[in-house]
């Protein structure tokens, strides 16, 4: 049976963790931030060919893309001062 006052701690510690960039390791969350920038400017291109196109899912993912890379560089950023 799951004990939800110990599962509550785990999360709650996990998520400490993770706001202090401790988890996961750098070498991880750099890793996939990087893949997350590659993932934003795929969006950031789907969408200008989506605007070329006149097709409504361009600003769409134009949008998505910028925000998945901004939020991807900005977290970078932040575990670089670890």
């Amino acid at each position: 049976m799951l004990d939800i006052k110990e599962h509550n701690k785990k999360m709650k510690d996990l998520s400490k963790r993770a706001i202090a960039g401790t988890y996961p390791n750098v070498k991880v969350a750099r890793a996939g931030s990087t893949v997350g920038i590659g993932v934003g400017g795929i969006l950031i291109g789907v969408g200008i060919w989506g605007l070329i196109q006149g097709s409504t899912f361009g600003l769409g993912s134009l949008l998505a893309g910028g925000v998945t890379g901004a939020s991807n560089l900005y977290n970078l950023k932040r575990i670089k001062k670890h």
